[in-house]
């Protein structure tokens, strides 16, 4: 999970520095959308995965839950029947060091069924911002489409594509975003296997 996360920031953090970089060529919309398609499919398939996983490690958490207070309560009455008794027997004394160890290993159980169930909806939050983000790079893709669409129209007519055109436009910045979500997305699903 370490190395998971210090590959995501080393990602975000490279995927940063190429928003400086040139926009894209204009027309590999195509590609683009492809990349992008293919990062959806994968992340959606990965979030239905981790979805089936926090349902059974609810179910998991619950069960060690009851389990470990059904042992708390057997504890505590077999402390306080020794606690009444001035000197336990051999077998008295055996079964409440059973109960010690008992309540203690069901203790940890519940704590780690628990911390397995944080972890996993660690995971699906991740991926579900991830596909957010893919849902707003797709909308800025089709944006830009239009954009060049319509700029292309205009040159079409004789109209004055200096107006639009300039060193950082609307469009490059929307196309840029949407290259670097796609190139964030594919990097991400690669390392899904570590999310298993």
């Amino acid at each position: 999970m370490a190395r998971l996360l210090h590959d995501l920031r080393r990602l975000r953090k490279s995927a940063g520095g190429r928003l400086r970089t040139p926009p894209p060529t204009r027309g590999n919309h195509e590609e683009i959308h492809a990349r992008l398609s293919t990062a959806m499919s994968s992340a959606q398939a990965t979030g239905r995965m981790l979805d089936e996983q926090e349902r059974v490690a609810t179910e998991a958490a619950a069960h060690f839950a009851s389990v470990a207070e059904a042992y708390r309560l057997r504890h505590e009455a077999v402390e306080s029947v020794m606690t009444g008794t001035p000197e336990p027997s051999a077998s008295a004394l055996t079964l409440a060091g059973t109960a010690r160890r008992m309540h203690s290993l069901a203790h940890d159980r519940r704590e780690l069924a628990a911390s397995h169930l944080d972890d996993v909806r660690s995971r699906r939050e991740r991926v579900h911002e991830l596909i957010s983000d893919l849902v707003k790079a797709q909308a800025q893709l089709r944006l830009a489409v239009t954009v060049e669409q319509s700029r292309a129209r205009l040159d079409g007519l004789g109209g004055p594509p200096a107006a639009l055109r300039g060193p950082s436009t609307s469009f490059d910045d929307e196309l840029r975003e949407a290259t670097r979500l796609a190139r964030e997305a594919e990097a991400l699903a690669e390392l899904k296997g570590g999310w298993a």
